[in-house]
Parts: structure tokens; sequence; C-alpha cells
């Protein structure tokens, strides 16, 4: 049985300087053991979780992506074995980390940002449509590789 535990996410739109210590009092007033944080930014460390997963870097390809800002970060209380990459992923959107939930009980959270209307220059939902089912065949891809751990996806889904 696995032990019972808070998972939180939250898009927190890059945690600029200016909302960092707003955001990081919402944290504190919202006790998770797994915080699934995405549009996210290194300097936002939730209190208490000091294991991470960090997507690769997000490209600065407007304005307001500054050097340390990322899709998506995984920072938990419990100890992150590792983080998981499988073949062909987007490794600056998505980001998977095995936690060790007790001696013989592991979670993966794969947590991710997928592609919105008018994402990536195209002004329709097909940029969704195409990463939908490639994230659901990682999914899968995961439960095969670790068959005795629990899965949870999160993050943000637009």
């Amino acid at each position: 049985m696995l032990p019972q535990m808070r998972i939180g996410t939250w898009n927190v739109e890059y945690a600029y300087p200016n909302r960092l210590e707003a955001i990081r009092r919402v944290l504190a007033e919202n006790v998770a053991d797994i915080w699934v944080l995405t549009e996210t930014h290194d300097d936002l460390v939730p209190p208490d979780c000091p294991f991470v997963a960090h997507s690769d870097p997000r490209p600065k390809n407007w304005s307001g992506i500054r050097d340390g800002s990322r899709w998506v970060s995984i920072w938990s209380r419990l100890p992150i074995i590792e983080a998981v990459y499988l073949p062909g992923s987007d490794r600056e959107r998505t980001v998977v980390a095995r936690i060790q939930l007790a001696p013989e009980a592991t979670l993966l959270v794969y947590g991710t940002v997928m592609p919105w209307k008018g994402d990536r220059g195209k002004f329709d939902w097909s940029e969704h449509h195409r990463v939908v089912p490639e994230q659901c065949a990682e999914w899968r891809a995961l439960r095969d590789q670790f068959p005795d751990a629990a899965l949870c996806v999160a993050g943000d889904y637009n």
C-alpha cells in the first residue's frame, strides 16, 4: 500500500523576481510532498523539498525568458532516485522523476507542459493533438519499464 501524500501542481509563470516572494508564501501555506511546477524558474524552490528533477532549460524564444527558466520542475520531500529519460521524449517540455516512497515502493511523476492553440506558430490545436498520443505512449513505456511503480501525470495540459 502506498503512503498517503499530497501532490501539488502550479503554473507559476516563470516566478519573475517581483512575484517570487509571494509565490514562495503560497507554496509554504500549501504544503505538498511533491510539487510539479510549470513555466518555472530555478530561483523558485518549494520549502522542505530538497530533491529536484528539471526539464531542460527553456529556449529564449521571447523576451520573458531569462536564464534558469524551465517548462517543468518536479520538487520532492521524498528522495528522487533518478530522472528518467525516454528515447525521443521532449526534454524541454517534460521530465520524469522516479521517487522512493517506501523501501519497496516507488512513484513515477511525469511533469508536462502540453502545447496550446497558437503554440509553436500554429494557430490551431494541431500541436496539442500531435503531442497527446506521443505522451500517452511515453506513459505506457514508463509502465512497461517500471511495472511496480505508481504513475502520476501532472502539469499544464492546456
